[in-house]
């Protein structure tokens, strides 16, 4: 392997040993695991594993990435940790040093586990001094969360909004393939962007098979693996180009303004071109349109 090497942190469902089939896929990407105690009653892959194929299927083989999948849920999206085992965790995302760190989960109506983590690292002083600690420079993206939106309840945001705002804290939302906000994806004050999040293909880390999931969890790890492979960096250069980039693709799409609720709009054409380049989703290629193609080629 040849190039930059990009440290990925993956705060998510524990993903075990991936099997070579899934392995060979990426072979410019080199998979750890940590698990701050044990979590009873856990497959040895899932959620965590989804997500980190989603960053790893839209960089090209000349950029190399280390994926750090530190578990912090079960399988079930349960949170596990107490004061000592996030502390475990959170010491080694900072020996780690990572670039970029993916927090695909968000404050879901009902789902009590998460929660109990959001607002602990919102509103908890030893959580959050623990967590800034830990984190360094890294670029942290969060997803919105699955707040299951509507016209007729439009009040309900991101909860992440109510954290530090910070340049290098990004908010992903998620929107259809045609640039549509998702009806489930928070959004409102905060979101930064929306990625593709329903009927959204990645790899199953257990089978090697593609497998389809919807949700916000889909979303940021392909914002992620957008800015890797296309060597945007960090902070302020993420936000400049969603800025510039995402208008551009919502220009595509036939909307003549921002839309309001869901940051600087749809970056599903810059998700659909590195997926061009890579060839690593069929059934995603197979769907692209000839005249998508060549818009997305002519950028």
């Amino acid at each position: 392997m040849n190039g930059r090497n990009y440290k990925v942190v993956v705060l998510d469902s524990y993903a075990g040993k991936p099997c070579k089939k899934y392995l060979d896929t990426f072979s410019n990407v080199t998979f750890y695991s940590y698990e701050p105690h044990e979590l009873r009653g856990v497959k040895v892959h899932g959620h965590g594993g989804w997500v980190a194929s989603l960053i790893c299927q839209q960089v090209p083989e000349d950029k190399n990435i280390s994926v750090y999948f530190v578990r912090i849920f079960n399988d079930k999206g349960g949170f596990g940790l107490d004061d000592e085992g996030m502390a475990r965790a959170m010491q080694y995302v900072k020996g780690v040093k990572p670039d970029y760190i993916c927090c695909s989960w968000g404050m879901a109506d009902g789902d009590n586990a998460l929660q109990e983590l959001t607002q602990r690292l919102m509103f908890d002083d030893n959580w959050i001094a623990l967590w800034s600690d830990s984190i360094g420079h890294a670029d942290v993206f969060w997803a919105a969360g699955n707040d299951d939106n509507n016209d007729a309840d439009p009040d309900i945001d991101a909860p992440q909004k109510y954290m530090v705002y910070d340049t290098n804290q990004h908010i992903v939302g998620a929107d259809r393939f045609n640039g549509v906000p998702c009806v489930f994806s928070g959004d409102g004050e905060g979101v930064d962007v929306m990625y593709p999040g329903e009927d959204t293909y990645s790899l199953d880390a257990d089978s090697g098979k593609w497998v389809k999931w919807s949700g916000t969890s889909a979303a940021a790890p392909s914002a992620i693996g957008d800015i890797i492979a296309n060597g945007v960096g960090h902070g302020v250069s993420v936000k400049r180009y969603w800025e510039l980039t995402a208008s551009r693709a919502t220009r595509y799409l036939g909307m003549t303004e921002r839309h309001n609720k869901a940051g600087w709009g749809s970056m599903n054409y810059s998700f659909e071109n590195n997926i061009l380049r890579t060839k690593r989703w069929p059934t995603l290629l197979s769907k692209i349109s000839s005249s998508m193609k060549s818009a997305v080629k002519s950028w």
